[in-house]
This record gives structure tokens, C-alpha cells and sequence, in this order.
């Protein structure tokens, strides 16, 4: 894969550089809620620009000519992308749009929203690895599963937290005194 090292730190200086000041001030207040911006912040800044980045490139170079959003992994990908940038926009709009601050972590419509994108990364990335030549040539066939299920156990992990932690649901108690 040929990469253009200008393009590289140009890229870099735009989306770390956010990305790094976001986590900075997340980390001077570390807590669950703190977590969330945090973890949005690398997913949309490093992540999501970087999965462009590398697919825009692999398309470029790539010799056989085929057609684009073909595979079932191209569409699960667009939806996806679809379903978070959807989720990003009614989130921002309605924490801000209003005269009134309206946190959205509270809101089961976002959080039901952000669970079905996040499964959905998770089995994008599945078929990504198995999905075409490009999981058998760089990991070899023996690893894609190793690969998946670890994926797999990851995702099983934080979706079983998020389902058992009550952290967002139920109101703190107020101690009386």
C-alpha cells in the first residue's frame, strides 16, 4: 500500500490534534461520563478517518476494477457509518439545540441508537476480516478466526456491561443526614 507520508501528518495534525485535546480533558475528570466523549472522540477523529483513509488508498491501488459496495461487508459498513453519523447528529442537536441543555446519555433513544452502531462495528469488522482476499493475505487463513473472536469476545464484553450496569438508569440515591 502506498502511502503519501505528507498526506499522513497533515491528516494526523487535523484529527489527533482534536482528538488529543478531547481525551486531555476528559482525563482530568475520570469517570464513566467522561469515558463516553472520550471514546467518541477516538472513534470519530482516529478511527473512522483512519478505515477511510486505508480504504480509499486500497481502492486506488487495487488491479481487478471491482465495482464498489458489492460485498456484504461494504453495506454493513454504510449503514454503519449511516446509523452513527445519524445518531451523532440528533444527539448534538438535541443536547444544544435547545434553550435548555438535554444530555443525551439519558435518553434511551440514543443509547439503544449508539448499542445497534457499535454491534454493528463489530460485525462489520467481522466480515472485513473474512469478506474478499484481504483477511486471508495479511492475517492467513488460520488467524481470520482467532482475529474474529477476539472481536467477538471484546464486543461480548462491553455489550454485557453496558446491559448489567444500572449506572445510567436508576437515579442516584440521596443520602439523608
Amino acid at each position: 500500500m502506498a502511502v503519501n507520508k505528507l498526506e499522513l501528518l497533515v491528516l494526523s495534525a487535523l484529527f489527533l490534534s482534536p482528538c488529543a485535546v478531547i481525551i486531555a480533558k476528559c482525563a482530568e475528570a475520570p469517570s464513566l461520563f467522561a469515558l463516553h466523549p472520550a471514546a467518541n472522540a477516538l472513534a470519530f477523529l482516529v478511527f473512522f478517518p483512519a478505515s477511510v483513509y486505508a480504504m480509499l488508498v486500497r481502492k486506488a491501488t487495487e488491479t481487478n476494477n471491482k465495482p464498489h459496495f458489492t460485498s456484504t461487508h461494504s453495506w454493513l459498513a454504510g449503514a454503519t457509518v449511516t446509523l452513527f453519523t445519524l445518531n451523532l447528529l440528533g444527539g448534538l442537536g438535541t443536547t444544544f439545540a435547545g434553550k435548555k441543555t438535554s444530555w443525551q446519555w439519558k435518553n434511551p433513544g440514543h443509547r439503544i441508537g449508539g448499542m445497534l452502531t457499535f454491534v454493528l462495528g463489530g460485525t462489520t469488522t467481522a466480515y472485513g476480516v473474512y469478506s474478499g482476499t484481504w483477511g486471508k493475505t495479511i492475517l492467513g487463513a488460520d488467524k481470520q478466526f482467532k482475529v474474529v473472536a477476539l472481536v467477538g469476545a471484546a464486543y461480548s464484553l462491553l455489550v454485557l456491561k453496558a446491559v448489567v450496569t444500572k449506572a445510567a438508569t436508576v437515579p442516584a440515591q440521596k443520602k439523608r443526614d
